[in-house]
């Protein structure tokens, strides 16, 4: 993956889940595991993990568990 979109993508995740405390370190860390992507696999995980996580907090297993779910197969949740 292009290390201009992994950052494109982590500046969007920090704007979303602005109580994600990053550091310099951390995004090193999260590339060194995330580099084997595709830009556009990375940029969808990032859009999913927006999208859908519940946590105020989420870490990188959330990004990275989010990867192959379209709309079609996540759980639909009937509303009130």
């Amino acid at each position: 993956m292009n290390k201009t979109i992994f950052d494109k993508g982590l500046e969007d995740f920090l704007i979303a889940f602005p109580n994600v405390k990053m550091t310099k370190n951390r995004a090193e860390v999260w590339y060194k595991y995330c580099k084997f992507l595709t830009d556009e696999e990375w940029l969808d995980r990032i859009s999913n993990c927006i999208k859908y996580c519940c946590k105020s907090e989420p870490v990188l297993g959330d990004i990275m568990f989010n990867y192959k779910r379209s709309e079609d197969e996540r759980i639909k949740y009937k509303t009130v």
